[in-house]
């Protein structure tokens, strides 16, 4: 094998490598930032069920699922969707409100079109 093939498989292995560990750091970056945007958007949602009195809080609940694209919307013991007891993942947010604590499930069409 002559010089100029070493160099250049050299050159092709090390394009390999950079190409792989670059888009193995976009893979795991792009995730997290989307973690952090649905934690944020839950937080907000948060807010939102703060201001709301809790008679009424059960008709908007349905109206928060839809525009979050969520799957199920719990606050306290009030609930809409179609998870019962989520267990913790990836696709579960919560954060605490006046009325209880806020969980909402995510659809994996919403993580993974956001991903």
């Amino acid at each position: 094998m002559g010089i100029r093939r070493r160099i250049l498989l050299a050159f092709l292995l090390l394009f390999a490598v950079v190409f792989l560990a670059t888009a193995v750091a976009s893979t795991l970056l792009i995730a997290n930032a989307v973690a952090h945007r649905l934690a944020a958007q839950t937080e907000n949602v948060a807010l939102l069920v703060d201001r709301i009195e809790r008679p009424t809080l059960l008709n908007y609940l349905d109206r928060l699922m839809e525009l979050s694209g969520a799957e199920s919307i719990r606050v306290g013991e009030l609930s809409r969707g179609t998870a019962g007891s989520p267990l913790p993942g990836e696709r579960v947010f919560r954060a605490p409100t006046k009325h209880g604590e806020l969980v909402i499930v995510y659809t994996p069409e919403v993580i993974s079109r956001e991903k």
